[in-house]
């Protein structure tokens, strides 16, 4: 452990219990998963089209709370990798079945979308620095393509619009505390990075519950 990263308010030495409460928040995403599964398969017999992407994003929250546990267990270059990736992978594939199940856009559309929301990306985070805003920078265009959805969800009155709603709610508030972990440290020695992993659970079960509940409404297929 003489490689650790000191990147969160809690750790302060090397060591697989340097970050306890970040370590086992990540249950949460566990638990998510679980429960996501379950209602999942009771919606199954409504659902007439494939769902091989919702398996796949229920699979990745499982994959995000072990690969975040990790992380927050040893600390170094490598379990760094197996937090990131999970992430990279859901908000990817997630962006893609909302451009597809929600927008009912054709392939070419969704995948220009796809590019630009990208090329967007980039551009924020090559502007700014990678510490910016606590490295929550990184999070900021799924919080505005979040908004997005919302937004477009709600004007639609599509199905299961509450949980988009509740779901942008909570991952503004669980930005707030990731951006503000190391600030905090004077104030609480244990950091609020544990709150991120809470609420940020929270807010993947509400967005899988929405998309769910949209693909059992759902009979379109993409148009070539």
């Amino acid at each position: 452990m003489s490689d650790y990263l000191d990147h969160y308010c809690e750790r302060i030495a090397p060591g697989f219990w340097g970050e306890p409460f970040n370590l086992l928040s990540n249950l949460a995403f566990i638990i998510a998963g679980v429960f996501v599964w379950r209602y999942f398969l009771r919606q199954r017999s409504n659902i007439a089209c494939q769902t091989w992407d919702v398996g796949l994003l229920i699979a990745l929250l499982f994959a995000i709370g072990i690969g975040s546990g990790l992380w927050h267990l040893f600390a170094n270059s490598w379990s760094l990798k197996t937090d990131t990736i999970p992430i990279l992978l859901f908000i990817n594939i997630y962006l893609l079945s909302c451009l597809f199940r929600l927008f009912s856009l054709s392939i070419y559309a969704g995948l220009l979308i796809f590019f630009v929301y990208h090329v967007v990306n980039i551009s924020i985070q090559s502007a700014l620095p990678a510490d910016f805003l606590n490295g929550s920078i990184f999070y900021m265009p799924t919080w505005l393509f979040l908004l997005g959805i919302t937004l477009f969800v709600w004007k639609l009155r599509s199905p299961g619009r509450r949980y988009y709603i509740y779901a942008l709610i909570i991952f503004s508030i669980s930005l707030t505390f990731r951006t503000l972990d190391q600030a905090a440290c004077d104030i609480i020695p244990i950091g609020t990075h544990f709150l991120w992993h809470l609420l940020n659970a929270a807010t993947l079960y509400l967005l899988m519950l929405g998309l769910i509940n949209n693909t059992v409404a759902d009979r379109h297929t993409p148009k070539a």
